[in-house]
């Protein structure tokens, strides 16, 4: 099905698409790319908590670099504990 681009960067999507895939006006959706091709996913309503093997567990995705997230928040810990570096 053909779908354009308006001037503000929306793509409508054919209404015969909407109703076979059960969309609505304000499901929310992931956007990826493969190669040459945009990939768009709704996303489920499914509950970012759920219990696996009596253990709460949170899923979600990551939106961001957890490594560099991660090392962030170590360095600010360690500057924190150590204080101020003689160098400086």
């Amino acid at each position: 099905m053909p779908a354009h681009i308006d001037k503000f960067g929306r793509v409508v999507i054919p209404k015969a698409l909407r109703r076979r895939l059960g969309l609505q006006p304000g499901t929310a959706f992931n956007i990826a790319t493969d190669d040459n091709s945009i990939i768009i996913t709704p996303v489920t309503a499914e509950p970012p908590l759920h219990i696996e093997d009596d253990i709460l567990v949170y899923s979600a995705t990551a939106t961001d670099d957890l490594e560099a997230a991660l090392q962030d928040l170590r360095d600010d810990r360690i500057a924190t504990i150590s204080g101020p570096l003689i160098n400086e």
